[in-house]
């Protein structure tokens, strides 16, 4: 068993949850991520009656949307809730009946992240006097952690060819539509988003940001993408399968499965892969020191850890 499967087999969770909470701690952005790991285990807070279904999902992207990330979006909802509760019972409910959300969901969202604050407390990763939520705005490494949890649960995106329109001035962009961006799956071929989803809507991406990982599929009418979030190539790297460098290429094939049979090419240099690999060596032996020294802070004591942090942050 590996350092990082020994941590995991001690919180009782699915294991993408356990690995989820397992980094949060590490990377000090542990806030989020339980809300994050107790929304997967729960369901999103937003309920949409039949009769108000699009201006419930109106007002959810309007108030709450996040970086293109549904999970990330459900976390802004629950802090905001978190908040009406404290003003007294009459403004949470009013608050709740606004925005379209469930005061028991979100109730039971804030009984799992406890229980997993407990879990985490348990096995060493959180200690009863400092809390690791100094990252917690880095919006970049939340993301990250959110891409250990759920990999292979990764699509590409495919943005439609840019086109200009003449005008007296010159030629302008012509602004695309959501329609136009397509997604494909390495296993599944194109798959699309689910119209409950903030990114449904969305007709550009930021330039880092090329691949979404997500939760779970849906099959209706075609193949949907639930819990969605925008992701960069780093995070992928990182945490994901292993790394095969095909210099021909100049790409780095991610494995999405134990046999190598299906995996996600993303374009980079070799001498990355090297890089990477040293780093995952680094994490490994961390982890492995944890096991050893629970009350071991590995981020501060771990200056591989803080490269990894950096490479997150910065790319």
């Amino acid at each position: 068993m590996t350092p990082l499967g020994y941590h995991m087999a001690l919180i009782p969770a699915d294991l993408r949850i356990a690995k989820m909470l397992i980094f949060g701690a590490i990377f000090k952005c542990l806030s989020p991520i339980l809300t994050v790991a107790a929304i997967l285990s729960s369901k999103s807070p937003f309920v949409a009656p039949f009769e108000k279904r699009d201006e419930a999902k109106a007002r959810a992207r309007e108030k709450f949307s996040s970086s293109n990330s549904d999970l990330l979006t459900d976390v802004n909802s629950f802090e905001a809730w978190e908040k009406s509760v404290k003003s007294g019972f009459s403004n949470e409910r009013l608050f709740c009946e606004d925005h379209f959300l469930s005061s028991t969901v979100l109730t039971s969202i804030a009984d799992l992240r406890k229980q997993y604050q407990g879990n985490l407390r348990d096995i060493g990763f959180l200690s009863s006097n400092i809390f690791p939520d100094t990252n917690s705005s880095n919006i970049k490494l939340i993301k990250s952690v959110i891409v250990a949890g759920l990999f292979p649960n990764i699509v590409r995106i495919v943005n439609a060819q840019t086109k200009f329109l003449q005008t007296i001035a010159g030629a302008v962009e012509k602004q695309g539509k959501a329609k136009e961006i397509r997604y494909f799956s390495p296993t599944h071929g194109q798959v699309h988003l689910h119209p409950s989803s903030i990114n449904f809507t969305t007709i550009k991406y930021d330039a880092d940001c090329s691949f979404i990982v997500y939760h779970s599929l849906t099959e209706t009418s075609k193949l949907f993408l639930r819990d969605s979030t925008a992701v960069s190539p780093m995070p992928i790297l990182l945490f994901g399968g292993k790394l095969n460098p095909d210099v021909v290429q100049r790409t780095i094939n991610v494995d999405l499965n134990a046999s190598g049979s299906k995996q996600l090419g993303i374009r980079a240099v070799p001498r990355t892969g090297v890089l990477i690999d040293s780093l995952r060596n680094v994490l490994d032996k961390a982890l492995e020191d944890k096991i050893k020294n629970p009350g071991l802070d590995i981020i501060e004591e771990n200056k591989g850890i803080q490269v990894i942090l950096s490479l997150i942050t910065e790319s």
